[in-house]
């Protein structure tokens, strides 16, 4: 058995939250709704719905705005654009991915398939 001396590290907790958080940035980048506004429609697992509207109110502004996909586990933020939508996943505040498919519904299942249940 080797005998390695002990270092003693001095670390500033806050300081490497920060730098994570500056790295995550980075690699990640700007989400692409931070340029979008908000609509008051939105995906929900509490009880498997897609709120009337939706979908149409997304293709009306394509790339200028987005709505949610609420859920236990994870949350997301629905877009549309180059005609097909658009979900960016979070888990804990964290990107996790951006999905697409054709249809709201196919796209809730893709990501409840992967990060979350009915």
């Amino acid at each position: 058995m080797i005998d390695r001396p002990r270092v003693q590290h001095s670390v500033d907790i806050v300081t490497l939250i920060a730098e994570r958080i500056r790295f995550s940035q980075d690699v990640i980048g700007a989400s692409p709704t931070d340029k979008m506004d908000e609509i008051d429609f939105e995906m929900s697992n509490f009880d498997n719905s897609i709120d009337k509207g939706f979908a149409e109110a997304l293709r009306a502004e394509p790339g200028k705005v987005y709505g949610i996909h609420s859920a236990w586990g994870f949350n997301g933020s629905v877009w549309f654009g180059e005609e097909k939508f658009y979900e960016e996943v979070r888990v804990y505040g964290s990107v996790q991915a951006v999905m697409e498919a054709s249809t709201l519904r196919k796209l809730m299942d893709k990501v409840n398939a992967i990060y979350g249940c009915l």
